[in-house]
């Protein structure tokens, strides 16, 4: 069994405000938008959403990664996002779909990740001054270097984001329907063709049109 070191890990937001905590990334740095969710479960989800595509996000729920991972429940081809941040991180996990670690997802995904902080006193302190770009780092402790570069970085409004996260050519979906648990009632496909253009569309979006619908295409926006 490999036994896993957490490292030092920084957050610095645009305000200078420093949080300090660990994390089991390789030594990288990532400047992006920080904001919080607060939902209970469905971490894989939010982390694979596009929407998020440029953005830190923040999980305010203290528990992450106690369920694993899964090849079925992803909203994308790949994550956007510019990093987690997260109180807890569980590195066992268990569940009966489960198809690989929380921990080594973030690894070969290359998501950057501080855990060991009060999210919800980070969350409660963006809602007082608003979002802002933040940076985390697992190799330079350097605050004022780190400072003077998150102060460089773009920020995200005006940027064109939508083509960094739409598909690159047309293609035809045909990933497994929507897992339904509890079938209430019987669903006639309809003989239909839906043309979607793809601005970052989720997964799930296309999973449940694919039950009413037979064939789904997904165009590229330009």
């Amino acid at each position: 069994m490999t036994i896993l070191k957490p490292n030092h890990a920084v957050l610095i937001l645009e305000d200078g405000t420093k949080y300090y905590g660990w994390s089991f990334s390789k030594p990288m740095i990532s400047i992006g938008e920080v904001v919080f969710n607060t939902g209970i479960t469905g971490y894989q989800e939010i982390i694979s959403d596009p929407s998020y595509q440029g953005q830190i996000v923040t999980f305010t729920y203290p528990e992450l990664g106690n369920t694993g991972i899964n090849d079925q429940d992803n909203e994308a081809r790949q994550p956007y996002l510019k990093g987690i941040i997260s109180k807890n991180l569980s590195i066992k996990s268990n569940n009966w779909r489960e198809q690989r670690s929380f921990i080594y997802y973030l690894e070969i995904s290359n998501i950057i990740h501080i855990y060991g902080i009060d999210t919800r006193a980070l969350a409660k302190h963006l809602r007082h001054t608003g979002t802002m770009n933040g940076c985390i780092s697992t190799k330079i402790f350097d605050n004022n270097y780190l400072y003077n570069k998150l102060k460089l970085a773009y920020k995200i409004q005006g940027q064109d984001l939508v083509k960094t996260v739409s598909t690159k050519k047309t293609y035809k979906w045909k990933q497994a329907k929507a897992l339904i648990y509890h079938k209430r009632f019987e669903i006639k496909q309809k003989n239909l063709n839906i043309l979607i253009i793809d601005f970052g569309t989720k997964y799930n979006i296309l999973r449940y049109l694919s039950l009413y619908i037979k064939n789904i295409i997904c165009q590229k926006t330009d």
